[in-house]
């Protein structure tokens, strides 16, 4: 089967549910109107994020774009923090009150969502995703992924279900965590394309450091606060340099993606992030592989010697 050919940076919307804060409307179609004139037209959203906002928020950004213009990802299974049901009739019926508040005929692809929350995965074999198959024979979707950051559990999906087309996951590989290495052959044999999320591992990269509750070892939590701390004191953009290392991994196969995350909607709008992919500074500046050895070395030094 041949998939579409998705940009290699895409636009996440949990931010478009009020989850790290509240935004406007304003905001959220600025960023829209900014990554499609710039030609990053795939856009993630999830009834998860807001409650079902950031997909009502998607929708009215894009009532005015036509649909060739833009590829769009849903997601079903986990509705809530409390509230997750794989049953073929609930993910079902979760696509199409996405469709409804997306306001759209058809979502290119629908991942079922923290498959690791299901009592049982061979529910989501059995139930789940059959569910999607039949919407995919409806036409109301063109395809099927998982998402989750525990890949042993994608994996033994993917070894028992010939429908699998994407795989979505969060920081599983990152200037910490390269545990996708591990998988990625196997799946890229298949047919099946990778996205990746979570390039500062939900906030432990980032100068701020993760909220409160982030579910990381103490151990871990110790080392990213003091590669933090080193960035802060040397002025170096550790958000940035965590963007461009999972960025440049397998960069040149279309299928790797990462997604701009929602610590500050603000930057990425007017900040080095997206200005960087607008004036091709990726390919001018950092795919020159010198300079890209020179931060990929420093970084790993950096995190061998915090790690002694």
């Amino acid at each position: 089967m041949d998939l579409p050919k998705l940009p290699k940076i895409s636009i996440g919307t949990s931010g478009f549910g009020n989850d790290y804060g509240k935004m406007s409307y304003g905001d959220c179609k600025q960023i829209i109107d900014k990554a499609l004139i710039n030609r990053i037209n795939y856009i993630d959203t999830s009834p998860y994020y807001g409650n079902g906002l950031a997909e009502e928020m998607v929708g009215k950004c894009l009532s005015n774009i036509t649909r060739d213009r833009y590829i769009i990802s849903t997601k079903a299974g986990r509705q809530s923090q409390r509230e997750y049901s794989y049953r073929y009739y609930d993910i079902a019926n979760s696509v199409m009150n996405s469709l409804k508040r997306l306001n759209c005929r058809y979502l290119d692809i629908v991942f079922i969502n923290d498959i690791e929350f299901s009592d049982n995965l061979d529910v989501i074999i059995n139930e789940s995703i059959p569910a999607l198959v039949y919407l995919k024979n409806q036409g109301y979707i063109k395809y099927i992924g998982l998402s989750s950051i525990f890949l042993d559990k994608i994996d033994y999906i993917i070894k028992r279900s010939p429908h699998i087309n994407y795989v979505m996951s969060s920081s599983t590989y990152t200037l910490i965590n390269n545990t996708l290495n591990q998988y990625t052959p196997g799946w890229n044999s298949s047919g099946i394309q990778v996205i990746l999320g979570g390039v500062t591992s939900k906030g432990l990269l980032t100068k701020n450091g993760p909220y409160f509750n982030h579910p990381a070892p103490k151990n871990i939590k110790d080392i990213c606060k003091k590669m933090n701390d080193f960035c802060n004191d040397n002025k170096i953009d550790i958000n940035e340099k965590a963007f461009y290392f999972s960025f440049a991994y397998k960069g040149l196969l279309q299928y790797w993606l990462v997604f701009i995350q929602h610590l500050n909607w603000k930057n990425i709008l007017h900040g080095s992030i997206m200005n960087l992919v607008i004036t091709k500074y990726l390919l001018i500046h950092y795919w020159k592989w010198p300079n890209l050895l020179k931060m990929l070395i420093g970084f790993f030094s950096l995190y061998y010697c915090l790690n002694d």
